[in-house]
This record gives C-alpha cells, structure tokens and sequence, in this order.
C-alpha cells in the first residue's frame, strides 16, 4: 500500500498543479490583445461594416467569440483604434458572464500587482462602475464598464499620432 501511494501521490499532485496553472481562454485572448494593441490592432482588423458623422469607422474583428460581440473602432482625429468586447446581458448569459467577468477581473488585478500598470475603480456620471487600467507613462491601456445594462471592454491601440 506504501508503494501505490508513493507512487500515486507525485501524479495527484502533478495534476493539481496542472490546473492550478491553466490558463482561462479569455484571459489568454486578453492577453493576445494587449500585445496587439502596440500596433493599433492592425492584425485584428476586419471588414469595414460602417463609418458615422463623427468621422469614426467601425470593424469587424477577425477573432470572434461566442461570449462576447467584438468591434474595432477607428477613430479618424487621432489614428487611434478601440477594440470593444461586449459581454452579453442576457438572461441566459449571466452565468457564463459572471464567470468571465470574475477571469478579466482577477487579469486586470494581476497586471497592477506587476507595477508595470496602475489601476483606478470610479463611477461615471451616469452610475456605470468603471475601472481603468494606464501604463506607467499615464496612457490609458484598457477601460472595463459595467452597470445592469451592459459589460464592455474597451482597449486601446498605441498611435504615433
């Protein structure tokens, strides 16, 4: 019996590692984004699907999401671009939007932990929670709002503009 669990135990723990140490495929696509964002989501952009009168294009992304409707905007005055997930509110979805919610959440609390970002919980004139999350150099990297309504995430593309 000593033997089996000599032998036994190194695999349980291995296995508890493994899981520990997994990765959430959100938290991965975030991450995928972040690097993009260096250059302004050039790779991520899709087919143009409109532009308005205030001079901004919108996008289709390349990578979709079942959890999420994703959009680029492009802002024409500054070169910028936005990319926007939108977790759903439905229903239906709450639970899985929950659980995503709690993921990007925990990310974001991650990354200020690294000192290589800062981060800043507000409400906005309207009541939507929002948190921010800039660089070191105070340039905004991504922006998280939520309220009953909606669950949006914004991130921002690196312009030379």
């Amino acid at each position: 019996m000593k033997k089996f669990a000599f032998i036994f135990l190194p695999f349980l723990l291995i296995s508890f590692y493994t899981k520990a140490q997994a990765v959430a495929p959100v938290v991965v696509q975030l991450r995928e984004l972040l690097v993009s964002a260096k250059t302004n989501f050039a790779a991520d952009l899709g087919k143009k699907i409109q532009d308005d009168a205030a001079s901004n294009s919108y996008y289709e992304t390349k990578k979709t999401s079942e959890a999420a409707e994703t959009v680029i905007i492009h802002k024409a005055a500054s070169g910028q671009n936005m990319y926007m997930i939108i977790l759903s509110n439905k229903a239906d979805d709450v639970p899985k939007v929950i659980l995503l919610v709690d993921q990007y959440m925990d990310e974001l609390n991650r990354m200020i932990k690294t000192g290589n970002y800062i981060g800043e919980d507000r409400k906005d004139s309207n009541g939507k929670d929002i948190t921010e999350v800039k660089d070191k150099a105070g340039n905004i990297v991504l922006r998280y709002a939520s309220d009953k309504a909606s669950q949006i995430i914004y991130l921002y593309g690196y312009t030379t503009k």
